[in-house]
């Protein structure tokens, strides 16, 4: 949307139905076209030492 300058859900619609390309670029961007993520130990690394603890730090025992 910010790429085309459009402000609105509806108006991304509209632009949609109006240009098939931009149906296609949007599913390439909303695929995961690299898998090295998954396979990279480091990766999993900072979730587990930097992300996860802050992310679920503040939850309480009894949920």
């Amino acid at each position: 949307m910010s790429l085309n300058q459009i402000n609105s859900h509806e108006a991304y619609v509209r632009y949609l139905s109006e240009n098939p390309d931009e149906i296609d670029a949007l599913f390439r961007e909303l695929l995961i076209g690299v898998t090295s993520f998954f396979r990279d130990p480091e990766s999993f690394e900072v979730l587990k030492t930097d992300v996860l603890p802050d992310l679920l730090g503040n939850l309480g025992t009894d949920a």
